[in-house]
């Protein structure tokens, strides 16, 4: 499977003129990334306890089943990020913000 940051390349490559075009990551991506990065530190369980919620100026809310899994993000946060990025080949994310309770569900 191909890494994001090198479909990125790509498509840089194929349409030089349109260099701006990708700069900007919408919501779904980083979510999917989340997720991805998710499943591969904590497994099926993670994925089913934790839940991004929002993505806001670097930031990604993310809402939790339990004060445990709260606390497991909120000392892994900066180490999620620097793999979110990662995989994407930029910044995109600064912090992680944890909000305990998933209500609807």
């Amino acid at each position: 499977m191909k890494q994001l940051s090198s479909l990125i390349l790509i498509h840089k490559e194929k349409h030089p003129e349109n260099k701006e075009s990708l700069k900007v990551v919408d919501e779904k991506t980083v979510f999917f990334l989340f997720h991805k990065v998710i499943d591969e530190q904590y497994g099926r369980r993670g994925r089913m306890v934790i839940f991004p919620s929002k993505c806001d100026q670097k930031v990604l809310f993310v809402k939790v089943a339990s004060p445990l899994w709260a606390q497991e993000l909120l000392m892994e946060r900066f180490t999620l990020c620097k793999l979110i990025n990662e995989s994407i080949g930029e910044e995109i994310l600064q912090d992680i913000r944890i909000v305990h309770g998933i209500s609807g569900e």
